[in-house]
């Protein structure tokens, strides 16, 4: 209401309707809209009450427009969200990073890695055809360093050993044993110490020769047969040419 004088205070030009609605309590009444425009324009809104119709000045130089409202499209949960700028709750960064979460991510991704290399091995062995002990002579062919060689055999067992060293510190759990909160701390710290030693001991180890003397290669009777086979035919080849030449 005092907000409503002091606009028309402010507004000497104004009309006397106007001025007459700015002063009714409340500031403006929904029904009286419709005397603005349309065919009631110019009449006075009825009285309160069933009285009479107060007689005022029609209004000049008002116009009413409707706008039809603006309807937002339907947005997922997802896109609603990064629209409004809303992080996932609970976010990941809030947290910080533990020995305990950091060990655990590493299980699983070791896991993976592993996935892969057999997978990996798997299909090139099918696909390929080579055999992949031919693949290794290649290997021994490129006369790589003895560091960069060692390097590349400590970071493929390192995912084999951290996931053994992991899994029986699962298995221990399930026997209710080091589930204290130091306990699990000490073990965590103890895995990753086994993992490094157990991953540099089968680093270091040369196994490679001792495993190829011990082996007894079963195609060498198949490799026989095939250049005994091969010789014959040749042998059988030369006498028949030898038959088809005309003596000298």
């Amino acid at each position: 209401m005092y907000a409503a004088r002091c606009v028309t205070r402010s507004l000497p030009g104004c009309t006397s309707y106007l001025q007459q609605m700015l002063r009714q309590k409340p500031l403006v009444r929904a029904h009286n809209f419709r005397y603005l425009s349309g065919k009631n324009a110019g009449k006075p809104p009825p009285a309160a009450g069933g009285a009479a119709a107060v007689a005022v000045a029609p209004p000049t130089g008002i116009i009413l427009k409707i706008i039809k409202a603006r309807i937002m499209p339907e947005l997922g949960y997802d896109d609603r969200n990064m629209r409004l700028g809303r992080r996932l709750s609970p976010a990941l960064m809030i947290y910080k990073m533990q020995v305990t979460s950091v060990l655990s991510i590493l299980l699983r991704m070791s896991g993976f890695a592993m996935t892969l290399g057999v997978w990996a091995v798997g299909l090139t062995g099918l696909c390929s055809k080579r055999h992949l002990s031919e693949w290794a002579e290649e290997l021994k062919k490129c006369e790589m360093s003895r560091n960069l060689v060692s390097g590349a055999k400590f970071v493929l067992i390192f995912p084999f050993a951290y996931h053994v060293v992991a899994g029986t510190r699962h298995l221990i759990w399930q026997l209710d044993m080091f589930l204290t909160k130091p306990a699990i701390y000490a073990t965590g710290y103890a895995a990753v110490v086994l993992t490094v030693l157990l991953a540099a001991g089968m680093t270091v180890l040369k196994t490679g020769e001792e495993i190829k003397k011990d082996v007894v290669d079963l195609t060498q009777a198949e490799k026989k047969n095939k250049e005994e086979a091969k010789k014959k035919e040749k042998q059988k080849a030369q006498a028949k040419k030898a038959k088809e030449e005309p003596p000298k």
